[in-house]
C-alpha cells in the first residue's frame, strides 16, 4: 500500500488539493449562485418528503447531513467537492493509455488538472458586456450543483461507450446502463444528446446499423424512457410549465444589447474563443470521421447547440437556460479528446517543452484562473 500511495503521490496530491480548492470556491460563492435554491429544496424535500426517482444529487446530500436541516450546508460543500475530485480522477482514467496498472504518471496527472481549470477565452464577453461566463461554451462549471455532481458520471458514461463502440462485452453493457440511470436520476441533460450521438456516431463509423449495433445503442432505449418520465418529477404541477421551439429565445434575451448581426458574429466569437483548442487539436491532427471520440462529441456538441438554442421552457423558469447544461458537458469531453491526442505521448521531458498545443492550452488555463479570482474574491459567477 505504501508503494502504491508512493507511485501516485503527485495524483493523490492533486486530487486532494482539487477537492481543497473546489470546496472553498463553493464556499465562497455558495449563497450568490444556485446552490443556495438547491440547497433549499433538499430541505423542502426533507420536511414534506423527499421526490421519488429524481435528482440523486438531493438524495446523497441529504444522507451525508444526517437528513438534518442543519448539515445541509456542510454536506452540499462535501458532496460537490467529492464530485468535482472525482471529475479529475475520471478524466485521468480516460487520458492514461493502459491501465493495467494502476500507476499514474506525473505528466498526466498534471495534465488532467489543469483540465478543471481551463476556462474559454471570454474576450467578447468582457468587452461587450463584462461578464465571464455568460454567452460562452465552457467546459467547467462553478456554479450550479447539479451539473457538478452529474460531470464525472457523464464522463464515464462517454468512456464506456467509446470502449464498447471498440470492443462490445456484456460487462460494459451493464455498466453503461448503470450510469444512464445515474446521469438520469442526478440530471439528464447530457442524455438529451446522448441519444441521437451514439447511434449517429455508430452509423457514422460503420455506414450501416448492424445487428450486433443494435446491442452497442440499445442503452439509449433506457435514456429515451427515463427522459419522457422526468417531466411530471422535474416539475410543479401546481404551476403550468412547457416547452416551446423558438429559436434564440433564451439566448437573445441575456444579449438584447446586440443587433441580430452583431449577434450572429458574437456567436461566432464565442464559440471559437470557448473550444480554440480542441479546434486548433483537430484540424492540427487532421482528426478523421472514422474516429469514433472526435465523431462522438463533435455531434454531441451540434446536438447540445440546437436543442439549447432552439427551445425553452414556458412558465416562471423561461429564461434560466435549463436546455443549455448539456452544452457544458459536451464542452469539457471535446477538451478531454483534443487533450489526449494532443499530448498522446506525455513525458516528464516533453511536456516541459513548448509547443503550439500548449500555448493555445495555456491561455485556456490563464482565463480559468482570472475565473477562479473572480469567484474567490468578487463572489461573481456570471
Amino acid at each position: 500500500m505504501k508503494q502504491f500511495i508512493k507511485n501516485n503521490l503527485t495524483f493523490f496530491s492533486l486530487a486532494a488539493f482539487i477537492f481543497l480548492i473546489s470546496a472553498i470556491v463553493y464556499y465562497r460563492i455558495f449563497w450568490r449562485s444556485d446552490f443556495g435554491l438547491h440547497l433549499s429544496n433538499i430541505n423542502n424535500y426533507l420536511e414534506n418528503g423527499m421526490p421519488k426517482a429524481r435528482f440523486l444529487y438531493y438524495w446523497i446530500t441529504s444522507i451525508v447531513a444526517l437528513k438534518d436541516p442543519a448539515n445541509l450546508f456542510k454536506a452540499s460543500l462535501l458532496v460537490l467537492a467529492s464530485c468535482t475530485a472525482l471529475k479529475y480522477i475520471v478524466s485521468v482514467i480516460y487520458l492514461k493509455p493502459k491501465l493495467s496498472t494502476f500507476n499514474i504518471s506525473k505528466p498526466y496527472a498534471v495534465i488532467a488538472f489543469f483540465l478543471i481549470f481551463v476556462f474559454p477565452i471570454f474576450i467578447p464577453q468582457y468587452l461587450f458586456f463584462g461578464r465571464t461566463y455568460i454567452g460562452t461554451f465552457t467546459p467547467n462549471i462553478w456554479h450550479n450543483s447539479t451539473t457538478i455532481a452529474v460531470f464525472p458520471f457523464a464522463i464515464l458514461l462517454y468512456h464506456l461507450t467509446i470502449k464498447q463502440l471498440n470492443s462490445f462485452s456484456w460487462q460494459k453493457f451493464y455498466a453503461i446502463i448503470f450510469l444512464v440511470a445515474i446521469n438520469a436520476y442526478i440530471k439528464p441533460s447530457f442524455l438529451f444528446v446522448y441519444v441521437g450521438a451514439l447511434p449517429l456516431t455508430v452509423l457514422i463509423i460503420k455506414r450501416t446499423i448492424s445487428s450486433s449495433s443494435l446491442l452497442q445503442i440499445a442503452p439509449i432505449l433506457l435514456a429515451l424512457i427515463l427522459i419522457f418520465t422526468a417531466k411530471s418529477e422535474l416539475y410543479d404541477t401546481t404551476v403550468k410549465h412547457g416547452i416551446i421551439f423558438k429559436p434564440f429565445l433564451v439566448y437573445q434575451a441575456t444579449h438584447a444589447e446586440l443587433s441580430n448581426l452583431t449577434l450572429a458574429f458574437y456567436i461566432l466569437a464565442s464559440f471559437i474563443l470557448s473550444l480554440l483548442f480542441p479546434i486548433y487539436v483537430f484540424i492540427r491532427k487532421r482528426v478523421s470521421f472514422n474516429d469514433p471520440e472526435f465523431v462522438f462529441t463533435s455531434v454531441a456538441m451540434i446536438g447540445a447547440l440546437f436543442i439549447y438554442f432552439s427551445f425553452a421552457e414556458t412558465g416562471p423558469r423561461q429564461l434560466h437556460g435549463n436546455f443549455g447544461w448539456q452544452r457544458f458537458i459536451c464542452s469539457y469531453l471535446l477538451f478531454l479528446v483534443a487533450t489526449k491526442k494532443a499530448f498522446k505521448e506525455l513525458t516528464s521531458t516533453n511536456i516541459k517543452t513548448p509547443n503550439s498545443y500548449q500555448i493555445i492550452f495555456s491561455f485556456h488555463i490563464i482565463f480559468g484562473l482570472i475565473y477562479i479570482y473572480r469567484l474567490l474574491f468578487l463572489l461573481n459567477y456570471r
